[in-house]
């Protein structure tokens, strides 16, 4: 009878890659935080056939509150096999990006907060993006510090926002006179190594909404990321966000997966089986 598959820590950055890239619009972080700059603080695990990885979960520790993205490729059965493995190894709380049938592994351990649902979209068609116009976008430097986290205060509020994350040179805003209306930008880490970028922070003012200016920011993106030689260019959107789907999809977004957003609090000791 051969072995049944294990749960073991994933400590190669070749193997990570190795696997993410198969799907890559789908593991959009796990590929991202193979950057050094995340890697020191990201741990990864993997249900092993043997030397074969079948699936790989992400544990990120350098928030606050650690991040855990459990993403499954097919069969799903073994991202909930490897989450079932994992129990006893996760903190007492955390944020999890994943579907109701692996948070369901978990719910006799840990009181579930359900956040939202997401789809991961990725630039599967880029030549949309590259001719779209961008006229009065222009870059966020340090000097525009205040506009923006004024912006984020009323678009995201109680959102904080990294003032480090404006070094990374792509963030990109609309401007109406002096006040800044519309914001993209990008995820850290941003990893021009692997190629790979998350756009996020993306948000119009409420009475600038309808005039196309938030596809004009992530265009903007995209096309800076484009010419840095990205090839990995991806985003979420939540799935009663029917506008903003639409707006990406118009500039070459791709619906790949969905997921939800959970709260996890360890309160209960998990039952013997």
């Amino acid at each position: 009878m051969a072995p049944e598959p294990r749960v073991a820590q994933v400590t190669s950055k070749l193997a990570v890659e190795a696997f993410v890239r198969r799907n890559a619009f789908n593991h959009l972080f796990e590929m991202a935080d193979l950057e050094e700059t995340a890697w020191r603080n990201t741990i990864y695990y993997g249900l092993w056939d043997g030397s074969r990885l079948l699936q790989i979960a992400l544990l990120y520790g350098g928030l606050e509150t650690p991040i855990l993205i459990a993403t499954p490729e097919e069969p799903e059965d073994e991202m909930r096999q490897l989450l079932r493995g994992l129990k006893q190894k996760l903190p007492a709380r955390f944020m999890a990006h994943m579907a109701p049938a692996q948070a369901y592994e978990l719910a006799d351990r840990y009181d579930q907060q359900n956040i939202g649902r997401l789809h991961r979209m990725g630039l599967t068609s880029p030549s949309a993006v590259r001719g779209w116009e961008t006229a009065g976008v222009r870059p966020l430097r340090g000097s525009d510090l205040a506009a923006l986290e004024a912006f984020y205060a009323v678009t995201f509020p109680g959102a904080i926002f990294n003032p480090k994350d404006l070094e990374s040179g792509l963030f990109f805003g609309f401007w109406e006179g002096v006040r800044l209306v519309s914001v993209a930008g990008v995820h850290p880490p941003c990893s021009p190594h692997y190629g790979v970028a998350v756009i996020g922070g993306v948000g119009t003012l409420e009475e600038f909404r309808g005039k196309g200016l938030a596809k004009r920011v992530v265009a903007r993106v995209c096309q800076a990321l484009m010419a840095q030689g990205f090839t990995v260019i991806g985003l979420h959107a939540h799935t009663d966000n029917t506008a903003a789907i639409t707006a990406y999809q118009k500039l070459g977004f791709t619906r790949i997966s969905t997921f939800g957003s959970y709260e996890m609090t360890r309160t209960r000791v998990a039952a013997k089986r």
